[in-house]
C-alpha cells in the first residue's frame, strides 16, 4: 500500500471534496424528471485497493413534512469504483412529495470492507499482496447531509453525494474502522480537471487562500475538482510515491481561472 502518511498533515486536513475522473464521463446535467427524488453517489478516492459500503436505507427532509423515505432497501456500493466520473444511484423516488428539502439523512449497515495491497520483497523478489478487513463502525451510523432542493409538478432533484474515501477510513491499532464523510456536490458542472505524470499518485488541492478543494488522482493520472465558486486559485500537487522512489517536492500551478458551468482544463503536471 502507497502509505498516506507521506502526504502533509495540512493536506490530510483539507481533502474535504470531490472525486478523480475522466472528461469524457463526466456527470454534470440534472436528469431529474418534474417530481423525481434521486440521490447518487460519486468517490474523491482515498489510497486503497477497494472498499465496500453497505447502505440501509436514504431519507429526504421535507421542511414541511418531515422525513420521507426514498429507498430502503439494503444494498452494497463498491466506493472505489465511482471514480472517472461514475456515479451510482443510492434512492430514487419517481412522485416525491411536493416541496423543499433541506437534509438528507443516508443510514449505512454493518457490512463494510476495504482492501489493501502491499509491496513486499522477498528474496530479492518483488510480489503484491492484498488484505481484507471488515471494517468497524465508529459514531452514528445515520449520516445527515445538509442539501438545499426543491420539488414541484414541474422540477425533480437530482442530488450528487460524495464519499470522501481518504477522510472515511482510520487506523485503529492493526484494525481499520470507517466513520463516513459524505458531502453535498451543489454544482458538479463548475470545476479543473487534469493528468498528473511522473508521480505514482498525488493528493491535489485547489485553493484561493480561503476555501480549499481537493483529490486524489485515479490510476491513469486524471483528477477533476468539483464544487467551488468561479474565481482565481492556486491548485498544488503533492505527489506520493511507491515504496523506495525518491520523494520529491509538490508543484504549484498558480492563477488556475474557474468558470461557472465549466470544466477548467489545468492541462498535464509532470514530476
Amino acid at each position: 500500500m502507497k502509505k498516506l502518511r507521506f502526504i502533509p498533515i495540512a493536506i490530510a486536513a483539507s481533502l474535504l471534496l470531490f472525486t478523480a475522473c475522466k472528461k469524457e464521463n463526466y456527470e454534470t446535467e440534472d436528469t431529474a424528471e418534474p417530481r423525481e427524488f434521486k440521490v447518487n453517489m460519486t468517490d474523491n478516492p482515498g489510497d486503497y485497493e477497494a472498499l465496500t459500503v453497505e447502505i440501509s436505507s436514504v431519507e429526504a427532509y421535507n421542511e414541511q413534512s418531515g422525513w420521507v423515505t426514498l429507498n430502503s432497501q439494503s444494498q452494497i456500493v463498491s466506493v472505489l469504483e465511482l471514480t472517472n466520473g461514475k456515479e451510482t444511484t443510492i434512492a430514487t423516488m419517481q412522485q416525491a412529495e411536493l416541496g423543499a428539502y433541506s437534509k438528507l439523512k443516508i443510514k449505512f449497515g454493518n457490512e463494510h470492507k476495504l482492501t489493501l495491497k502491499s509491496n513486499v520483497e522477498i528474496g530479492g523478489i518483488a510480489s503484491t499482496t492484498t488484505a481484507v478487513f471488515q471494517l468497524g463502525f465508529e459514531g452514528p451510523k445515520d449520516i445527515e447531509i445538509e442539501i438545499n432542493e426543491e420539488i414541484s409538478s414541474t422540477t425533480g432533484a437530482d442530488v450528487l453525494i460524495d464519499f470522501d474515501v481518504a477522510q472515511s477510513i482510520k487506523e485503529d491499532g492493526e484494525n481499520y474502522v470507517i466513520k463516513p464523510t459524505l458531502k453535498w456536490i451543489e454544482d458538479r458542472a463548475t470545476g479543473v480537471d487534469g493528468k498528473v505524470k511522473g508521480s505514482a499518485s498525488a493528493a491535489l488541492v485547489l485553493t484561493n487562500g480561503q476555501d480549499s478543494f481537493s483529490a486524489y488522482t485515479n490510476a491513469e493520472g486524471e483528477f477533476l475538482i468539483r464544487g467551488m465558486k468561479e474565481g482565481t486559485y492556486d491548485l498544488i500537487v503533492y505527489p506520493i510515491q511507491e515504496n523506495g522512489e525518491e520523494m520529491m517536492e509538490e508543484k504549484v500551478i498558480e492563477g488556475v481561472v474557474v468558470v461557472e458551468g465549466k470544466i477548467k482544463s489545468a492541462g498535464t503536471i509532470r514530476f
